[in-house]
């Protein structure tokens, strides 16, 4: 029989022990030491859009009230690429946690890859990069005679999350969004606030890092969207990955929201909402817009896969009009970081 403690008092266990030991205090060390360091001039990669505000004379984008003062400093991290997603053995686990037994169908393109599940009511897309899984459920339900609380929704999309193995350890999740969907001719969901007009519930969720947004710069809007049938079972998932390993490269100081604004206004930045809610397809473009207003600013982080980098920007939101007074909805993306930082 195994004696644990003529094991642990043995010379080999206790230098390999000690080992193990060092090297967590030396990776704690290197990542307090880079969490201190300031990032130099010309060191950092440019984000991978271009911007799409192309001002018109006319317009200038406001805030309403006054802009609050944020944060000074934030860190900026870099995101190693992993081989391990898209994979055979990742995509097999991953479709095996949605139920899926068979292999997928793989569709390896120029630009990014699919993998694609299918079983009858059911099926699982899944793309790269960035890593997003696309989950449908089509079976019948019947529309129960009470409809559960937001706060029980929020509960059953977290309790699909952990059962799917979604989360990894570099991000957590927000409070989350409750939202009630019609659908409308073409089977879109819009909101609406009288649940007996209802056709779904959708969940969303912000994912958090260093408890602060992290969105990805292309989609720009809830990574995590979950969508429930009214008996409270699931319809369609929609998720874009988070990284799994995130390196720290240091910290910088930031511009400030008044700076952003102001770059706003000479033609920098990227619309992350422009759009009328209660219209299922909107095509606008700042040309469209007669007035734009902001009513609030926050810091995220955008996880760019291009330069593979996680880097600080400033989300404003607010509302405008069109040139036929049709209320829209506006928000705008704008790096928080000095361009001296940028490599030419």
């Amino acid at each position: 029989m195994l004696n644990i403690k003529e094991v642990i008092t043995k010379p080999i266990f206790i230098i390999l022990a000690s080992l193990a030991i060092i090297l967590f205090i030396i990776s704690i060390i290197l990542q307090i030491v880079a969490a201190n360091k300031t990032i130099k001039p010309q060191t950092l990669p440019r984000p991978s859009l271009k911007t799409d505000i192309i001002q018109p004379i006319s317009l200038q984008y406001r805030y309403s009230g006054q802009i609050p003062q944020l944060t000074t400093k934030l860190s900026v991290f870099s995101v190693p690429q992993n081989t391990d997603q898209f994979q055979k053995p990742f995509l097999t686990e991953l479709g095996k946690n949605f139920n899926f037994t068979q292999s997928p169908a793989l569709d390896q393109g120029i630009e990014f890859s699919t993998a694609i599940f299918t079983k009858p009511n059911a099926d699982l897309v899944i793309s790269y990069p960035p890593l997003i899984i696309e989950y449908g459920n089509y079976q019948s339900t019947q529309r129960p005679k009470n409809l559960i609380d937001s706060e029980q929704f929020i509960n059953l999309a977290k309790s699909f999350l952990a059962a799917k193995n979604i989360l990894t350890n570099t991000v957590t999740l927000d409070n989350g969004y409750v939202q009630l969907l019609q659908t409308d001719q073409q089977g879109i969901g819009l909101p609406v606030s009288d649940p007996n007009l209802a056709d779904y519930v959708s969940v969303n969720f912000n994912y958090l890092l260093d408890g602060k947004p992290l969105i990805d710069i292309r989609r720009r809007d809830y990574p995590v969207k979950l969508v429930f049938n009214l008996d409270s079972s699931i319809r369609k998932a929609t998720i874009i990955y988070p990284p799994t390993l995130i390196d720290i490269v240091g910290t910088a100081d930031i511009t400030t929201p008044d700076q952003a604004l102001q770059a706003i206004n000479n033609g920098q930045g990227n619309f992350s909402k422009l759009n009328n809610p209660t219209v299922a397809y909107t095509e606008l473009n700042q040309n469209d817009m007669s007035t734009a207003t902001f009513n609030s600013v926050e810091l995220v982080y955008v996880y760019d896969y291009d330069s593979s980098s996680i880097q600080p920007f400033y989300r404003f939101q607010g509302y405008g009009y069109t040139q036929d007074g049709e209320k829209i909805e506006v928000g705008v993306i704008i790096t928080a970081l000095p361009q001296d930082l940028y490599q030419k």
